[in-house]
């Protein structure tokens, strides 16, 4: 089975990855891992870090959601992808390089130091 991590931050770019995502693998052999910031970010933002309608886009995947404390995201999903054997990490293309949320700073450190293949989606 495919393994897929989606970072997600509740916004409509991330659903917009999350669309590439069904469109592109194939439901029946392909496991999501759906990634958000945790409470801490959350509470900053003001946003829910699982957009709504998630479910609705990835219908028929196989999908488990999780959260990462925000100071160290990066890290932490950097670890999660190798524990768990994760090939590819689907993600929006960030609204700038170099600064930006600290969703985007997760993003591009996992996408840096994982061995992945990374699918930013503008």
């Amino acid at each position: 089975m495919k393994k897929v991590l989606l970072a997600i931050d509740g916004t409509r770019r991330s659903l917009t990855a999350a669309e590439y995502v069904s469109q592109k693998f194939d439901p029946k052999s392909t496991m999501v891992y759906a990634v958000a910031l945790g409470e801490a970010a959350l509470k900053e933002t003001g946003r829910t870090g699982m957009p709504e309608g998630i479910e609705n886009v990835l219908k028929g995947f196989c999908l488990e959601k999780k959260l990462f404390p925000s100071r160290t995201a990066g890290e932490k999903i950097v670890g999660f992808m190798y524990d768990n054997n994760i090939g590819t990490m689907v993600m929006a293309k960030p609204k700038r390089f170099g600064c930006g949320s600290d969703f985007d700073a997760a993003g591009q450190y996992a996408a840096k130091y994982s061995d992945s293949i990374v699918i930013m989606v503008p």
